[in-house]
């Protein structure tokens, strides 16, 4: 029993020490993706990042254009490095009817496409989550 504890705490250690995958720092236009020539993104709802357990800052909005092609917008976004960071699109900061966006990989200003059909009327958080570990790093309520 001893040794088993002492193989899982070793492993457990292991793992937890693992160098996390570095953010790569962007000063990207927003984009929408496939729009239709001449379409301008539009801001129709906005929100500001707020630090959960991890510091987490900057805006991040939902732009459309006027043909009805959607991206999240985040500007001037900071977070630290985690393992397999993700944004969601939530219910709420538990991550409730989540919809994965992507893999994080950026900070600073740049689009990620959403996903088709996205429920704005329902899913008002976007959610910097870890999800090997399920932490919670930030969190936008879009307005």
């Amino acid at each position: 029993m001893k040794n088993t504890l002492l193989v899982a705490v070793v492993l457990l250690t292991m793992v937890a020490c693992q160098k996390n995958p570095e953010l790569t720092p962007v000063n990207e236009p927003v984009v929408v993706a496939n729009p239709t020539p001449g379409q301008v993104p539009v801001a129709k709802i906005l929100g500001t990042f707020m630090s959960e357990v991890h510091p987490t800052s900057g805006t991040v909005k939902v732009v459309e254009t006027s043909a009805g092609v959607r991206s999240l917008a985040f500007e001037n976004f900071k977070t630290d490095s985690g393992p397999d960071l993700r944004v969601y699109l939530a219910d709420d900061k538990k991550a409730t009817n989540f919809i994965e966006v992507a893999l994080l990989t950026k900070t600073g200003t740049f689009s990620l496409p959403l996903p088709a059909g996205y429920p704005s009327e329902k899913q008002k958080y976007v959610l910097i989550w870890c999800r090997q570990f399920t932490v919670l790093f930030g969190s936008a309520e879009l307005k």
